[in-house]
């Protein structure tokens, strides 16, 4: 039988401010956000889409919304940056006893640290202005390039559409053309009337459309449904699901004539050297700049790896501190055991990180900064023997001050150890005495760690001022490497809070405990679908988006309980570039869900599973492999990113692969989507989206997040998520087989996403050229009438 998708539309704006970029809320607004609270000036339309069902319909709400987060993100990323800066630079005035050439060096850096303080202060200024203004409500595609808005992500919005089965919106209009039983069809004339705002751009269509029967302006069409009479009953019988929408993270304001970052890191000087950690070649420390190299890529790394462990080290010894203090003062036994293990536990940890190889190059590093020139040439300041527990070694006067304080750190441990130990083995109580001895001990070993961690921020802080000695104009200063790195995290940091805390709104009770179970255990799963293709510009983009999500992968979430009286949650961001940690408040009814481990503070880390796909021209150029291209990179990431899902999957199959019913047909399905993805991607077709498709499925099925971006998040993206949208409607609520087609073809020209390029570019079009659609996938093709924009 014939088939023609049945759809109604209804799209409720108001507002505007005159000047081509569309910021009206949704006249229901109240209802749409409720419990949408990180999204504003929401758009809405609504369909409804044949069901395999006789007598059913699906009726989709698609809505999208502007992240309230774009602005106040950013302000605390670059607050933090400057703190940071500034604890820097006093640092580096703490690197006293260096020569004269090192000392001149820590000068210039600290100069270029104040410029950097300077700038983004203004930027800080110039944010928080718009913000109080209220001039802009996002960033758009046209202002990717703006130096003043580069920390902002791009084109962010949230897509969430809601899907409900109905009844039949034709066996409301009529019941009289209704067989029996058996295969039939339905031929009433079901009037669509067009909206008034959609006018314009249906008087725009090629005359080719009105030949094929596709509505015109201000008139009514008659269409005519067939629904095939076979019932398949659905999975569900509604629900909600999103998607983020956002240009790609990445320096569009700093170009890309070098490439991304990734490539920039790659190509910093290097030399050959067995260790992980940035040093010096033997080559006098008072030697000219040009001729010092470091020694791996791997090394900086592990310098921030580094960095972090010795700060949550710090946090950790602070809160054992405190912890211990408590349980003295209340004489609570089983408080004070915890504490006293937890604080040998950590003192073992610090000595072990001191006697890393690593650390041990970066003092050193600092000792060789302090050599002093003589006739003879460089020598240290002072060498003595020191024994380092197994026999007498020489070393250099800062070697062995760490030596010792290792030393000092395990004494005093050990005696405060010691008489806990004594009180905890005695019903005695806890005299004033006793309580003064473990005050002094605790006191003593307070003042050994205290000592400890500053000299090891001095060799850490050496290790950055070596970098910037290597190659000052690529790793700080405004348009350095330092700079690249913080915008496109800021960028990407926003996508993944407005992501996660709009998810966590669209969850219900069921969904909430299982995201709950899988955060404390294993952690947030986010799943980042690009579209840039591997050549010139974008293949730069794309060498940003990477860096930064690995990156994101050292953020720490923790949850808090928010005020009854506040509405919209209001993330705090903390720590230093290495450590960034994010308390995100919740509503008590989401709070009270979470498991008793995160209502108590634990903090959990980010799982980003990333796949890329280039879908336009510029990827066929790439795949042709023309210079300028690399799509290797590609294929590289995408099977780094299966590994990766496959082993959260492993830990996912663990915690619920035997909880319930539900949760065991959930894992066997992820299993069969994740055999289906290996397949997807061993076939290596060229502008293949199938491993985008069941990779985003396999994440939703474990309940992780979903983002999609593009180089502006505007077309290609719409492309991609409305293809999703259509595909959640096959497969959750049973969409007739007959009407995909039909139903993409109407999302795509009465959605959202064209009100998402007219906010953009001030066109209701998809910037797609004749000739680019040839090149996309099938699926990814805009109906006739809705593209020809030159803007991106």
């Amino acid at each position: 039988p014939r088939s023609a998708s049945v759809y109604k539309r209804e799209e409720r704006r108001e507002g505007g401010d005159g000047e081509g970029e569309t910021r009206g809320r949704s006249q229901s607004m109240h209802h749409d956000s409720k419990g949408w609270a990180a999204v504003n000036n929401i758009e809405r339309a609504t369909f409804r889409f044949p069901c395999t069902q006789l007598d059913r319909s699906i009726k989709a709400v698609e809505l999208m919304g502007e992240s309230m987060y774009t602005w106040t993100v950013p302000i605390q990323l670059l607050r933090i940056y400057i703190d940071e800066d500034r604890s820097l630079m006093l640092q580096l005035l703490d690197l006293r006893k260096l020569n004269p050439a090192w000392s001149a060096h820590c000068e210039s850096l600290r100069a270029d640290l104040q410029t950097t303080i300077t700038y983004y202060t203004e930027l800080i200024n110039r944010l928080e202005l718009l913000l109080s203004r209220e001039e802009m409500s996002f960033k758009s595609s046209r202002l990717k390039s703006e130096q003043r808005l580069e920390f902002v992500a791009t084109n962010l919005h949230v897509q969430r559409i809601r899907l409900k089965l109905g009844d039949s919106v034709l066996s409301t209009l009529t019941r009289k053309h209704m067989p029996s039983s058996g295969s039939f069809v339905r031929n009433p004339l079901v009037s669509l009337v067009l909206d008034a705002d959609e006018r314009n751009m249906a008087t725009s269509l090629p005359s080719a459309d009105l030949k094929k029967g596709k509505p015109q302006a201000g008139t009514q069409v008659e269409m005519t449904a067939v629904i095939d009479a076979t019932p398949i009953a659905p999975r569900k019988k509604q629900g909600m699901w999103e998607v983020v929408t956002v240009g790609v993270p990445a320096a569009h304001s700093l170009k890309f004539k070098n490439g991304g970052l990734r490539r920039l890191i790659q190509n910093l000087p290097v030399a050959q050297g067995s260790s992980g950690m940035p040093t010096l070649t033997p080559i006098p420390a008072g030697a000219p700049s040009s001729e010092m190299r470091l020694t791996t890529v791997n090394g900086r790394e592990e310098h921030h790896k580094a960095c972090s462990k010795v700060r949550m080290l710090q946090d950790s010894f602070a809160k054992a501190e405190d912890a211990l203090s408590q349980a003295i003062a209340a004489m609570d036994r089983a408080a004070l055991l915890r504490a006293s293990t937890c604080m040998s536990e950590k003192v073992d940890e610090l000595v072990h990180l001191c006697s890393s190889s690593s650390l041990h190059m970066c003092m050193l590093n600092l000792c060789r900064g302090m050599e002093r020139e003589t006739a003879e040439g460089f020598a240290p300041v002072s060498t003595e023997w020191v024994w380092n527990g197994k026999e007498f070694v020489k070393s250099t006067s800062t070697s062995t001050d760490v030596t010792m304080s290792c030393h000092t750190v395990q004494q005093h441990s050990l005696c405060l150890t010691t008489k806990l130990d004594a009180l905890l083995g005695h019903d005695n109580d806890l005299t004033a005495v006793v309580q003064e001895d473990i005050d002094n001990c605790l006191c003593n070993l307070s003042t050994s760690l205290a000592a400890m961690f500053q000299q090891l921020q001095s060799a850490l802080t050496f290790s950055l001022l070596q970098e910037y000695v290597v190659c000052p104009h690529l790793v700080t200063g405004i348009g350095g490497i330092r700079h690249r790195r913080d915008l496109c995290f800021s960028q990407a940091l926003t996508s993944i809070i407005t992501a996660f805390i709009s998810h966590l709104e669209c969850c219900n009770s069921a969904s909430l405990s299982v995201l709950g179970t899988s955060l404390s255990q294993i952690g947030l799963l986010v799943h980042w679908e690009s579209l840039v293709s591997t050549y010139g510009d974008e293949l730069g983009m794309l060498e940003d988006m990477v860096t930064s999500l690995d990156d994101i992968q050292l953020v720490q979430i923790r949850f808090e309980l928010m005020p009854d009286d506040v509405e919209v949650p209001a993330p705090h961001i903390s720590g230093i570039r290495s450590s960034i940690d994010v308390a995100i408040p919740l509503k008590k009814s989401i709070f009270s869900r979470m498991p008793s481990e995160l209502r108590g503070g634990q903090s959990f880390g980010i799982h980003i599973i990333f796949f890329t796909q280039g879908v336009n021209e510029t990827q066929l150029i790439s795949d042709l492999g023309i210079k300028g291209g690399d799509s290797a990179v590609q294929d590289s990431l995408n099977h780094i990113s299966y590994s990766k899902m496959c082993r959260y999957f492993e830990k996912f199959q663990e915690v619920f692969g035997m909880a319930n019913e539900e949760t065991c047909a959930t894992v066997g399905t992820v299993n069969k989507v994740l055999a289906e993805l290996h397949q997807a991607l061993l076939a290596k077709q060229p502008r293949n989206i199938d491993a985008l498709v069941l990779s985003g499925r396999a994440c939703r099925l474990m309940h992780g997040l979903r983002l999609t971006s593009c180089k502006s998040g505007k077309d290609r993206t719409a492309m991609s998520c409305t293809l999703e949208e259509v595909l959640l409607m096959k497969n959750e609520l049973s969409l007739a087989p007959d009407n995909f087609d039909q139903a993409l073809d109407v999302i795509r020209r009465r959605g959202t996403r064209l009100t998402n390029t007219e906010k953009n570019i001030g066109e209701r079009r998809y910037a797609f050229s004749h000739m680019q659609l040839r090149v996309l996938p099938k699926l990814f093709r805009p109906p006739e009438g809705t593209f020809g924009s030159n803007y991106t």
